[in-house]
Protein backbone atom coordinates (compact mmCIF):
# COMPACT_ATOMS: atom_id res chain seq x y z
CA UNK A 1 0.00 0.00 0.00
CA UNK A 2 1.17 3.08 -1.37
CA UNK A 3 -0.02 4.91 2.42
CA UNK A 4 2.18 2.90 4.70
CA UNK A 5 5.15 3.20 2.62
CA UNK A 6 5.09 7.28 3.68
CA UNK A 7 3.79 6.00 7.06
CA UNK A 8 0.78 8.13 7.04
CA UNK A 9 -1.88 8.57 10.09
CA UNK A 10 -5.05 7.27 9.48
CA UNK A 11 -6.44 10.58 9.58
CA UNK A 12 -4.27 12.18 7.02
CA UNK A 13 -5.44 9.12 4.79
CA UNK A 14 -9.21 9.77 5.06
CA UNK A 15 -8.29 13.43 4.46
CA UNK A 16 -6.90 13.08 1.13
CA UNK A 17 -9.26 10.21 -0.01
CA UNK A 18 -12.09 12.41 1.17
CA UNK A 19 -11.59 15.83 1.19
CA UNK A 20 -8.93 15.91 -1.95
CA UNK A 21 -10.17 13.12 -4.17
CA UNK A 22 -13.56 13.47 -3.22
CA UNK A 23 -14.30 9.43 -2.59
CA UNK A 24 -17.65 9.14 -0.90
CA UNK A 25 -17.08 5.56 0.43
CA UNK A 26 -13.54 3.76 1.90
CA UNK A 27 -13.31 1.30 -0.78
CA UNK A 28 -10.67 3.35 -2.45
CA UNK A 29 -8.49 1.71 0.16
CA UNK A 30 -8.78 -1.56 -1.48
CA UNK A 31 -8.16 -0.53 -4.76
CA UNK A 32 -5.31 0.44 -7.09
CA UNK A 33 -3.75 4.34 -6.03
CA UNK A 34 -3.84 5.30 -9.55
CA UNK A 35 -6.90 6.85 -9.87
CA UNK A 36 -6.27 8.26 -6.32
CA UNK A 37 -3.42 10.15 -7.31
CA UNK A 38 -5.07 10.74 -10.35
CA UNK A 39 -7.94 12.95 -8.86
CA UNK A 40 -5.54 14.63 -6.36
CA UNK A 41 -3.65 15.66 -9.06
CA UNK A 42 -6.87 17.21 -10.59
CA UNK A 43 -7.37 18.61 -7.45
CA UNK A 44 -3.80 20.44 -7.16
CA UNK A 45 -4.04 21.76 -10.56
CA UNK A 46 -7.92 23.49 -9.99
CA UNK A 47 -6.19 25.09 -6.79
CA UNK A 48 -3.44 26.64 -8.98
CA UNK A 49 -5.88 27.65 -11.52
CA UNK A 50 -8.34 29.07 -9.33
CA UNK A 51 -6.64 30.54 -6.69
CA UNK A 52 -7.53 29.50 -3.16
CA UNK A 53 -10.44 26.86 -3.75
CA UNK A 54 -10.57 24.37 -6.29
CA UNK A 55 -13.95 25.22 -6.89
CA UNK A 56 -15.69 27.79 -9.17
CA UNK A 57 -19.00 28.55 -7.46
CA UNK A 58 -17.28 30.34 -4.11
CA UNK A 59 -15.32 33.14 -6.51
CA UNK A 60 -17.74 34.10 -8.91
CA UNK A 61 -20.87 33.10 -6.59
CA UNK A 62 -23.96 30.70 -7.15
CA UNK A 63 -24.94 32.79 -10.29
CA UNK A 64 -21.59 31.20 -12.01
CA UNK A 65 -22.95 27.75 -11.73
CA UNK A 66 -26.27 28.43 -14.42
CA UNK A 67 -24.07 30.64 -16.49
CA UNK A 68 -21.60 27.77 -16.79
CA UNK A 69 -23.97 25.24 -17.94
CA UNK A 70 -25.23 27.92 -20.08
CA UNK A 71 -22.38 28.21 -21.65
CA UNK A 72 -21.39 24.72 -22.36
CA UNK A 73 -24.51 24.40 -23.39
CA UNK A 74 -24.26 26.81 -26.16
CA UNK A 75 -20.92 25.31 -27.02
CA UNK A 76 -22.77 21.88 -27.87
CA UNK A 77 -25.48 23.78 -29.69
CA UNK A 78 -27.86 23.40 -26.97
CA UNK A 79 -30.90 25.42 -25.48
CA UNK A 80 -30.57 26.03 -21.53
CA UNK A 81 -33.80 27.41 -20.54
CA UNK A 82 -33.74 29.60 -16.84
CA UNK A 83 -36.62 29.85 -14.65
CA UNK A 84 -38.60 26.73 -15.99
CA UNK A 85 -40.07 23.65 -14.16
Amino acid sequence: QVYSKFGLQEGTIDFIGHAVALHINDEYLNKACGPTIAKCKLYLQSVMQYGSSPFIYPIYGLGGLPEGFSRLSAINRGVYMLNKP
